[in-house]
């Protein structure tokens, strides 16, 4: 339940006025929770919930985790910490709403800080979204298009920062061989690099991402 109500956009709105007993207003946000904005707000939230480690780790602890998940779960990509997950994706979602809305805000407003005072604590201070969500450990694996089988990428190992590497070089040979990249890894690129510059090297046959084995 702590999740659903750290998503809940405006939740410190909604108990405030629950305990006020203050029926008009109450009656009124419950009438705009049915709202496209409000919709989306609400799963783009428990989206970032879902996914925000619980501590600031060392990037050796997310490469870990993700060698953990490899081997054991045989799944490594955001979706296996999802709480919910929504068929349609949110840049159709986005689409739809009024374009006259400033989103960002909207969403900064309902969700961290509203003129009043914070907006969901949960969000903020309990699940500290804001702080931590920059260390959200996730991956993917990639496949040869053609024959299916794993795409072994242990030449990108020169890309990543030397002490990053040296402080990780068997995990990061034995992820690079299966074909993942993850999150930690790209964290750490050299400054030279960036993550875009990382696209046409893993998609140079045409191949795009896609579901591991046992997923």
């Amino acid at each position: 339940m702590m999740p659903f109500m750290a998503s809940l956009p405006l939740r410190n709105v909604f108990v405030r006025l629950r305990e006020e007993a203050n029926s008009g207003d109450l009656r009124q946000l419950m009438g705009k929770y049915g709202s496209k904005i409000f919709g989306l707000t609400f799963l783009h939230a428990m989206t970032l919930v879902s996914i925000t480690p619980n501590q600031d780790c060392d990037d050796r602890t997310y490469l870990e985790e993700t060698h953990k998940s490899l081997t054991g779960y045989y799944q490594i990509d955001a979706k296996m910490k999802l709480k919910l997950m929504s068929r349609r994706p949110f840049s159709s979602m986005f689409r739809e709403l009024d374009t006259k809305i400033d989103y960002t805000a909207f969403f900064g407003q309902a969700m961290c800080y509203n003129p009043h005072g914070c907006s969901n604590t949960g969000f903020v201070h309990f699940y500290n979204v804001p702080f931590l969500f920059h260390k959200a450990n996730y991956a993917e694996q990639f496949f040869d298009s053609a024959t299916g089988k794993i795409r072994t990428l242990s030449h990108l190992l020169p890309l990543f920062q030397d002490e990053f590497v040296a402080k990780n070089a068997l995990i990061l040979s034995q992820l690079l061989e299966k074909g993942v990249i993850s999150t930690a890894m790209l964290r750490n690129l050299k400054e030279q690099h960036d993550p875009d510059s990382l696209l046409p090297t893993l998609n140079d046959s045409g191949n795009n991402f896609e579901k591991i084995p046992g997923e």
